[in-house]
């Protein structure tokens, strides 16, 4: 949210590529790194480490050296439990199901997605036989 984008993304990938990128671990913090707090960069880093041994939050302090960690030093966590917070911004909606303050994703998409590729085999159709 800091940079607008997923640290697994990189200019040009498909989606397969960046659920690969996701699954394996494998990230990086933008070249613009130094327009935000060293210690949101330092969050960043602790809490995507693969190895939950090594990861922030998984650690022996658990959830208290995420909510102690230097990023959330100015968060009242008792008052954010008591929901004594104002909302920097609140969203205008019309109901529970208001979609408008996201993006509109044409249905081009997903022909994208489908260009090209065969239909199932008999084959594969099985797999999906009780689903």
């Amino acid at each position: 949210m800091l940079f607008g984008l997923t640290p697994f993304y990189e200019p040009g990938i498909d989606q397969k590529s960046l659920f690969k990128r996701i699954a394996c671990g494998k990230w990086n913090i933008p070249k613009d790194h130094n327009k935000v707090d060293r210690s949101a960069i330092e969050f960043i880093w602790g809490v995507l480490q693969r190895r939950p041994a090594e990861r922030l939050g998984c650690l022996a302090g658990g959830y208290r050296d995420v909510k102690n960690h230097a990023w959330f030093q100015e968060v009242n966590f008792g008052k954010l439990i008591k929901k004594k917070i104002l909302a920097p911004w609140v969203p205008d909606v019309v109901d529970a199901l208001d979609t408008s303050n996201f993006p509109n994703m044409d249905d081009e998409e997903d022909d994208d997605f489908l260009k090209g590729k065969a239909p199932l085999t008999m084959k594969e159709q099985l797999v999906f036989q009780d689903f």
